[in-house]
């Protein structure tokens, strides 16, 4: 089966024309992910990561299924990207031309079944131990910095999780018990909040936003409130990214393999 997948570029420019973008793939694409640069990633079906650029050429290609397949993507650093294989704990970095550039076994570190990790700001990584309760930030050494205290004490119901993110400084932890648990940056609990169907999300501005029975769902961590439903969901919405470029934050969102991007001022 052959996919094309469409990417809509919506940009606010002075002429306000969106751009089309077309990527061919022999393969569907299961998730996608943007840099700062406006370089695409997807991670396809047979879980390979394919690099585009943002005129949809396709640059480079990684495959490793050695090890387990590559269950997660992270491309906040573009020199350093993360490849994850939850199956058997294996972190891979990649480079900007997908090259390998070093594995870390997790299993071996002692952190079992981790299925929560993220890049951090400062160019090392965040997993989530939910055996130990424990948020913990690693070096590319898989040398401990940072931990959390157990987050048992803040009477959190047990969960699995779900989604890890960095942003501005704050460390976003999504959970089965739909809950947004946050953290500082130096990975101490702030506090919890409930959001019904909370799964993979994007912070923008204090605003959290994520997919939910086919809508975008946008809450206001500071004002403590629901904003109204983004106009651009649609019923067969899949999947949402964000990243933020010179002070312009945009969301991307997946329908049923097209891309629609929409920039946010």
């Amino acid at each position: 089966m052959r996919l094309v997948i469409i990417l809509f570029v919506s940009v606010f420019l002075s002429c306000g024309v969106p751009k089309q973008l077309t990527l061919p793939s022999s393969n569907i694409a299961e998730n996608v992910y943007i840099d700062k640069f406006s370089n695409i990633y997807t991670l396809t079906a047979d879980r390979q990561v394919v690099q585009y650029n943002s005129a949809g050429e396709e640059l480079f290609r990684f495959a490793n299924n050695q090890q387990g397949a590559i269950t997660h993507v992270d491309v906040t650093n573009s020199q350093n990207i993360l490849a994850y294989q939850a199956d058997y704990g294996t972190l891979i970095i990649l480079d900007n031309t997908l090259a390998e550039l070093t594995t870390l076994d997790l299993g071996q570190l002692n952190y079992l079944d981790i299925k929560a990790i993220a890049t951090s700001n400062d160019g090392n990584y965040w997993i989530y131990d939910h055996i130990n309760w424990q948020l913990i930030k690693i070096d590319r050494a898989g040398k401990k910095i940072v931990q959390s205290n157990r987050l048992s004490d803040y009477n959190l119901k047990p969960f699995e999780p779900i989604f890890l993110k960095e942003r501005k400084n704050k460390v976003y932890l999504s959970t089965t018990d739909e809950t947004l648990i946050i953290f500082d940056n130096l990975g101490q609990y702030d506090k919890h909040i409930k959001l019904e169907g909370i799964g993979k999300f994007s912070v923008i501005s204090d605003v959290v936003s994520y997919l939910y029975k086919g809508e975008i769902i946008s809450f206001d961590l500071l004002q403590l409130e629901n904003y109204a439903v983004d106009p651009l969901s649609s019923t067969n919405s899949m999947d949402i990214i964000d990243f933020t470029q010179n002070q312009t934050t945009e969301i991307y969102l997946k329908r049923n393999g097209t891309f629609t991007i929409n920039q946010k001022k």
